[in-house]
């Protein structure tokens, strides 16, 4: 979890960056389509309105390759996502491979006794990692609360309702089922994780109810203001092109 977490930080916002520039590249793509295809459409016509013999020409016409020196759209995509990464990564991947080394030389993560200090299944830790972040992440978090019951509406409510629902359980399973206490947590009184697990998460209140509870809606709430902000991008969209179809008829 250490070695993961600072990865962790950044990837959501790398991941994003990377899928905002392949939906540009896509745009970018169909849009050249497009002109391409009018610029042909009007040119055919404009041949077929001066020269009769201008679709055969143009059926026989050379078909020129394409120029080598000019990279593909995926080569180009990679070319400006590679920077780009490598900046705004390189620390993390740094902290990964050294993890990876470390684990490879040692012979496993542990320092110490390597009897109790081994790989196992723990979901809980699902629950505490997304609590962890949403720690870290909190002014986007209450500025959606504070801002989110001023701007409701019923889809935005549903999308919240069924997100709680879904997260709720399956945090509330991870922890009921997947919950693993360490000998040493509950032994070693010098470490402030056993005055943690002592004091709230040893509760099964705490621990089942209330920390599922919170994380849940700290994620549906931001998953709600995600839609409901796709919503009102795709309305502006669809405004923008009804008012712009309205302005070339009127211009027609």
């Amino acid at each position: 979890t250490i070695l993961a977490q600072p990865v962790l930080y950044k990837l959501p916002v790398v991941l994003l960056y990377v899928l905002q520039k392949i939906k540009c590249f896509a745009i970018h793509r169909v849009h050249n389509d497009n002109d391409t295809n009018t610029n042909d459409n009007g040119k055919n016509k404009n041949d077929n309105d001066t020269n009769k013999n201008s679709h055969w020409k143009q059926n026989n016409e050379e078909v020129r390759p394409p120029s080598v020196e000019e990279p593909s759209q995926p080569r180009r995509m990679i070319r400006c996502l590679l920077p780009v990464l490598l900046v705004n990564v390189w620390p993390q991947t740094v902290v990964v491979l050294g993890g990876v080394l470390f684990a490879v030389v040692n012979k496993g993560f542990a320092v110490g006794h390597h009897e109790f200090h081994q790989l196992s299944t723990h979901w809980a830790q699902i629950v505490y990692v997304a609590a962890h972040l949403l720690f870290f992440s909190g002014s986007r978090v209450w500025m959606v609360i504070l801002r989110w019951p001023f701007d409701l509406s019923r889809h935005t409510f549903r999308v919240f309702v069924v997100s709680f629902a879904s997260l709720f359980s399956i945090f509330h399973l991870c922890v009921k089922y997947g919950t693993r206490v360490h000998p040493f947590l509950v032994a070693d009184n010098r470490h402030y994780t056993f005055y943690l697990w002592k004091d709230i998460l040893s509760h099964t209140a705490i621990r089942h109810y209330t920390l599922p509870a919170v994380v849940a809606i700290s994620i549906a709430l931001l998953v709600a203001d995600s839609c409901d902000h796709k919503d009102q991008m795709s309305q502006n969209d669809t405004n923008h092109a009804k008012s712009t179809d309205t302005n070339q008829a009127k211009s027609t």
